[in-house]
C-alpha cells in the first residue's frame, strides 16, 4: 500500500497537524479533537489492515472494504503491424 498516496487522504498525519495547532495555540479543546481524530484514525488503520490480510489470505472479500475510488490506467493499444 505505500506510495497509493492515501496517507494524506485517511487521515494518517491530519491529526499530528491539529495537535500541533492546538498545542502552538495553546488550545486545550483543538489537542483534544486532535486526539479524536488521532483514536479514530487508528480504528480505520486496524479495520484496513484486518482486511488486508483476512482478504489476502482467505481469497475472497471476508471484511468488506468497498469498492476501488479509481482504477489503474489501461495499457495503450498496440499499433498494428506492418505499418510504416
Amino acid at each position: 500500500m505505500a506510495g497509493s498516496g492515501s496517507a494524506w487522504g485517511c487521515g494518517r498525519c491530519w491529526w499530528q497537524v491539529i495537535l500541533f495547532i492546538g498545542n502552538f495555540a495553546g488550545n486545550a479543546n483543538i489537542v483534544k479533537f486532535g486526539g479524536y481524530v488521532g483514536i479514530v484514525t487508528a480504528l480505520c488503520a486496524w479495520y484496513a489492515s484486518a482486511a488486508g490480510v483476512a482478504n489476502g489470505t482467505g481469497g475472497r472479500a471476508i471484511v468488506p472494504v468497498g469498492r476501488a475510488l479509481w482504477s489503474p490506467a489501461a495499457a495503450p493499444a498496440p499499433e498494428p503491424a506492418g505499418r510504416a
